[in-house]
């Protein structure tokens, strides 16, 4: 959100990039995407706790509310 606010929004920003060559330009929307890819990660990553606790969660629930079972025992064939 820095980044953003520092450098994407501002003026002189967008007036030195038209002033750029192509392979400035290149390399400019090569960071813009891998620093999309990071923040997309770090998303993913906090989505995977945030399901993995949810699932803990419900397992421990799930422990809590259902009575156990009665072992049923296994037939023999001789």
């Amino acid at each position: 959100m820095l980044d953003a606010n520092r450098r994407y929004s501002d003026v002189n920003y967008a007036a030195q990039l038209q002033a750029m060559p192509p392979a400035s330009v290149n390399r400019e929307i090569a960071l813009e995407l891998a620093s999309t890819n990071y923040l997309l990660t770090q998303l993913l990553r906090v989505g995977i706790m945030h399901a993995s606790t949810a699932a803990a969660h419900m397992a421990a629930d799930v422990e809590h509310d259902f009575p156990p079972t009665a072992p049923m025992s296994t037939p023999n064939i001789n």
